[in-house]
């Protein structure tokens, strides 16, 4: 910006303003939301302790406790994979996306949109969609494995980073994460609710990204192998 205010040049888009904009939106697209994913992830662990147990079997039968789980096991630990994917169709972090432009005069299904008209993708209805999902405000990791255990790679309907040339560029990064803080802490801890406080609810609370209801406690005790 220097450089160009020194050649008198006037570049728009790229000023202190954009700047701000974009750190901002780094820190919200690639921080915040996989912490928010993380505390829905511990959130159905204390609402799901039979679930925490299947997650802990799986990862004491692929990584044991003697060393640290790594992306090279997640290949082997389908029911891991399945929860992750059910956490992110349940908590809808982002019930409406990102909002889309259309760059030129664009016709869909019969409807006119003009350039410029901003679009919103409707998370939450095509995740709580009845005709894919059975019961779909039930928690249930096993409707994302095949009958042989294995996970689906393609599901209709389950689109937590959107689709296209516009979907989330950190899709690969957010699931990485996300598979290691899981599996670390599977294999180091047990997540328990406090004894006498009511069992958390997994309501969501806010609009642009949803968080888990806050506060709530719990407890952590170290796992003894």
């Amino acid at each position: 910006m220097a450089q160009q205010k020194a050649r008198g040049e006037d570049n728009p888009n790229f000023s202190e303003y954009v700047l701000q904009v974009n750190i901002s939106n780094l820190f919200i697209a690639g921080s915040d939301t996989t912490a928010n994913t993380i505390r829905w992830c511990v959130l159905f662990l204390l609402c799901h302790p039979e679930i925490q147990e299947k997650l802990q079997t799986e990862v004491d039968s692929i990584v044991g406790p003697d060393r640290l789980p790594s992306l090279n096991d997640r290949h082997r630990m389908p029911y891991t994979q399945a929860f992750i994917m059910e956490v992110q169709r349940l908590a809808n972090l982002i019930p409406f996306g990102l909002a889309h432009l259309a760059t030129e005069d664009t016709e869909v299904a019969g409807y006119r949109f003009p350039k410029g008209t901003t679009f919103l993708a409707n998370m939450w209805s095509f995740h709580m969609d009845p005709k894919f999902w059975p019961d779909p405000e039930k928690f249930d990791p096993e409707r994302f494995l095949n009958p042989d255990g294995s996970v689906k790679t393609k599901v209709p309907s389950f689109l937590p980073f959107l689709l296209g040339k516009r979907q989330c560029l950190g899709e690969s990064l957010a699931l990485m994460e996300l598979f290691l803080f899981l599996t670390i802490f599977m294999q180091k801890f047990i997540f328990r609710t406090t004894t006498g406080r009511p069992h958390p609810k997994a309501e969501a609370v806010g609009n642009f990204i949803v968080n888990p209801p806050k506060p709530y406690q719990f407890l952590v005790e170290e796992r003894k192998h």
